[in-house]
């Protein structure tokens, strides 16, 4: 395993603050918009999403302390504690973005390094086709979140294939899939399914741009309304 571990530590790429852009796809919408993602790591997470001939529709911006969703379109917003995240993913901020980099985070630990060996099992991926390359990575015991349990499927390269999260006690789950072309561009399958709720969504990532792009913060005027999540999701 420790070998493992120090290739995919050879392969992690630092970074302090990056610009994403792409597409995001999610039943119900009418139209796919365009995405751009600006982040700073430990700190913030942009995600502006803009449509044809109407501009910025929506924003999503996260920061160590909450979570702010934006409907521009209808002139609501709602605002979270960052722990709300946890109900996707149970890692911290700066583990989400580096996931969304395409990395293998360790929830509250980071990114996988040599010196975490000890506390990963891996198997492969399929018992019935152990010569398919892909893996099985499943965090110690002592690594999983209270009331959940998260693993990774690595592909042979030994990049991320799915991570999939499993809530205990019930049949909630949040599965994520990783595609890469060979245009450089990747897509991230999302499915959410949260009690009698299951949401689908698919972000297209271009290759992160040279140099980044920051996105100013956004400031309610006084004619945006709060409203529940479920309100502001209504386009």
């Amino acid at each position: 395993m420790r070998a493992l571990a120090s290739r995919m530590e050879a392969a992690y790429k630092p970074w302090e603050e990056v610009t994403v852009k792409g597409k995001f796809r999610m039943e119900g919408l009418p139209v796919s918009p365009g995405m751009k993602l600006y982040m700073v790591r430990d700190s913030l997470l942009v995600m502006s999403l803009t449509a044809p001939f109407v501009g910025e529709a929506a924003r999503i911006e996260m920061d160590t302390d909450s979570i702010t969703l934006v409907n521009k379109m209808k002139r609501t917003m709602t605002r979270l504690p960052v722990t709300a995240l946890e109900k996707f993913f149970p890692g911290t901020l700066t583990d989400f973005q580096d996931f969304l980099l395409g990395n293998v985070v360790i929830c509250g630990h980071g990114p996988v390094s040599a010196d975490m060996a000890s506390g990963l099992e891996c198997y492969p991926a399929e018992e019935d086709d152990p010569d398919s390359g892909e893996l099985l990575l499943v965090p110690a015991d002592e690594w999983q979140p209270d009331g959940a349990r998260y693993g990774y499927v690595l592909t042979e390269d030994l990049a991320p294939a799915s991570l999939v999260v499993e809530i205990e006690g019930c049949d909630d789950y949040v599965q994520m899939d990783y595609t890469r072309d060979r245009g450089g561009k990747t897509l991230l399958d999302i499915i959410a399914a949260i009690g009698p709720t299951s949401v689908e969504g698919q972000l297209q990532l271009e290759t992160p741009s040279g140099k980044a792009q920051p996105i100013r913060r956004f400031v309610p005027s006084s004619d945006y309304v709060r409203v529940p999540l479920k309100r502001l999701l209504k386009f």
